[in-house]
């Protein structure tokens, strides 16, 4: 009876261990403010855009920031025009999900990213939309810069 009892402590401890140390990953997961180096990609992966952005706010649901571009690799993508340099969006804690607005000026003929994130990646997909339908897509990478 000694055994048992000291193994059911052995394993109170490591459950007790386990579930402190398992929330820590929830706290991983916390989309981050700061600056973030972006990668814009066509839909085969090759190089876009690559550019930074500064996630200035992201609280209730909501994210703003700004962005400019530092390298284009092809210049004629029409999305490129609407690129205005400043950004909304929303998240969502629950499922660690985002969307962008790469101009919330526009409704028409913009750029809209959607992924997942984690404390220091925002990965996804980004689509060129316009009043027709998606015109182009491709993938999407940033990453904090610390």
């Amino acid at each position: 009876m000694r055994n048992v009892r000291f193994y059911l402590a052995i394993f109170m401890v490591g459950m007790l261990v386990f579930q402190s140390c398992s929330g820590s990953k929830t706290t991983g997961r916390k989309l981050r403010t700061g600056d973030y180096t972006f990668y814009m990609s066509d839909s085969v992966g090759n190089p876009l855009v690559e550019g930074t952005m500064i996630l200035d706010t992201a609280k209730g649901g909501k994210l703003t920031g700004t962005y400019q571009i530092t390298n284009k690799y092809v210049e004629n993508f029409a999305g490129f025009r609407t690129m205005q340099g400043i950004y909304e969006g929303s998240f969502d804690r629950t499922v660690h999900g985002f969307s962008i607005n790469m101009n919330p000026k526009l409704a028409d003929a913009n750029i809209f990213i959607k992924g997942k994130y984690t404390s220091t990646y925002l990965v996804g997909t980004w689509v060129y939309s316009t009043y027709v339908g998606i015109m182009k897509s491709g993938g999407f990478r940033a990453e904090l810069q610390e």
